[in-house]
């Protein structure tokens, strides 16, 4: 009986030991995380930003997402209901508009807020895109839950290189 207690005794230690490194790995990575990626395109500013700034047409060309439906406004900015691919459904609020150069938006999905700012320039006869994702995590084991498991949304560079396609374009967006 003593060495079943023992083996017990090991192993509860053993799996706090493990939940308290996956919380120490969140209480280090950073709350807040901005990942970006730029591209060249054929496309002129101000086509570019029709797409992005048109969020009825993000099911066609966005990866995350598979319906959206315009809502009423919310203290003069514009909201999507938005559906992903993972049958979550958010909240997606315009919070900037610089046509034809800047487009933001922020929503919140599993405790993460994301705000996504798209920018945009000439580049010779084309355009240049810009996105930065900015995601914040309040909780410490969503955090680390985020830095060890991959996500389900799409990164800023999925992101581009889909809107590029979607223009005709092929896809090649690069790390900012």
């Amino acid at each position: 009986m003593g060495i079943a207690v023992k083996k017990f005794f090991n192993w509860v230690l053993v799996l706090a030991g493990c939940v308290g490194a996956f919380y120490g790995i969140g209480l280090i990575v950073p709350r807040s995380q901005t990942l970006g990626s730029r591209t060249s395109l054929q496309a002129k500013p101000d086509e570019i930003y029709k797409v992005v700034s048109d969020p009825s047409t993000w099911s066609q060309w966005h990866p995350d997402v598979s319906s959206i439906q315009e809502r009423p406004d919310r203290d003069r900015h514009k909201i999507w209901l938005v559906t992903d691919k993972e049958a979550r459904t958010f909240e997606l609020e315009v919070t900037a508009e610089e046509e034809p150069t800047a487009w933001q938006v922020t929503y919140t999905v599993d405790g993460t807020r994301t705000v996504l700012r798209f920018d945009f320039s000439w580049h010779g006869s084309g355009g240049r895109a810009r996105v930065a994702k900015t995601s914040d995590t309040r909780d410490t084991w969503q955090r680390a839950q985020r830095f060890l498991l991959p996500t389900k949304e799409a990164s800023a560079i999925a992101l581009l290189n889909a809107l590029a396609e979607y223009l005709g374009e092929p896809g090649s967006a690069e790390e900012n």
